[in-house]
């Protein structure tokens, strides 16, 4: 088998535009795999950009500037990576997405972070939280985007539904 690397054990993946491919660990960061090169993100990043990036990468997403963005999953801090540069944008918003969900609509331009009651919709380094009423007491399990820029979303009791 070609490119085989041992590495934490991966939870999670993503492929960018660029077909790179990205795998959130438990307990070590991430691995870049673009054609066939592996790159750690431990060693990418100083000891403290490390820290914010150590405990389970549960979802990632990319925007249309290039930042890579993900969701730390044992405190779900919303991190951004821009370059050599690791941001926890939850601090610095004073914002916690209480999930696991993450998306970008490249149609908008807007990174969607699920949480708790509803969804946090982040453009141009600004965010906006909205809180949809029918999840109330229920969590997002999942969330996607269609061809028409709808954002459907998946809860812990069972329900679907749209938000455009």
């Amino acid at each position: 088998m070609t490119g085989v690397q041992t590495c934490a054990l991966p939870i999670c993946s993503f492929k960018d535009k660029d077909g790179a491919l990205y795998f959130g660990h438990v307990r070590d960061g991430f691995t870049k795999v673009d054609k066939n090169n592996f790159t750690f993100s431990r060693n990418l990043f100083d000891k403290s950009s490390n820290s914010l990036l150590d405990p389970w990468l549960v979802n990632f997403a990319k925007d249309d500037k290039d930042n890579l963005w993900c969701i730390v999953s044992t405190v779900t801090d919303l991190i951004r990576i821009n370059g050599k540069h690791v941001n926890n944008i939850s601090d610095k918003w004073g914002l916690k997405t209480d999930s696991e969900r993450l998306i970008y609509n490249a149609d908008d331009s807007t990174l969607y972070a699920g949480y708790r009651y509803g969804i946090t919709k982040i453009k141009n380094d600004s965010f906006m939280v909205d809180t949809l009423k029918d999840i109330v007491g229920d969590a997002i399990t999942a969330m996607s985007v269609d061809s028409m820029r709808n954002i459907w979303i998946g809860t812990v009791k069972g329900k679907i539904l749209m938000k455009n």
